[in-house]
């Protein structure tokens, strides 16, 4: 894992070379996260970010639906030092998603999965890991922000603190109030 991580890191390998072993790259990968060793956890989810952010659009959506229970089990990882490195691997992943032709309606299930297993730790009793659930909570809205703020409301009363659940709720009402704004016809009125 830490060749694939130095080749990654240089720029060695490219998009040309990782869309073809796409699949079997992923399998090996994924594969490490759960090894008993802790920097190969903490490497194979920097070799996930780094995959992630060079191939963004290229990851088939249902390549994405598969992967996600792996990433998501890592965030119960005994190391806070491999569930931070999770985090950003996960912001790099929600980068992964297509802006447009997304069908919220048939991934729907998927979408609640990984929005009700990312809300369950932005309650950690570690405010690091809370912050970076955070910022992966903020990426993920780009998906189907309605639906994460509909699932917090069912999640923020079981949470010790309102803190990170305010700040996320206020992100939801300015992204969801731009897209408005971005949908309302030039000289009509709200």
């Amino acid at each position: 894992m830490t060749c694939m991580w130095s080749l990654l890191k240089d720029g060695s390998v490219g998009v040309d070379v990782l869309v073809p072993i796409e699949n079997d790259l992923f399998d090996q990968v994924l594969s490490c996260l759960d090894d008993a060793n802790l920097s190969s956890r903490a490497v194979s989810c920097k070799v996930l970010q780094q995959i992630f952010t060079l191939l963004k659009r290229e990851i088939d959506v249902d390549q994405l639906h598969r992967l996600y229970v792996d990433l998501l089990k890592r965030m119960d990882d005994s190391s806070n030092d491999v569930r931070l490195a999770m985090t950003r691997t996960l912001v790099a992943y929600f980068e992964c998603f297509p802006s447009e032709n997304y069908n919220r309606t048939l991934y729907r299930a998927h979408v609640e999965a990984i929005y009700r297993g990312l809300l369950v730790h932005l309650d950690d009793s570690t405010t690091d890991i809370q912050e970076a659930v955070l910022d992966a909570l903020r990426a993920s809205a780009r998906i189907w922000p309605e639906k994460l703020k509909a699932e917090l409301a069912t999640v923020r009363h079981k949470h010790r603190s309102d803190e990170y659940c305010d700040s996320l709720a206020s992100y939801l009402d300015s992204l969801t109030s731009r897209t408005n704004e971005d949908e309302t016809p030039a000289g009509s009125q709200i």
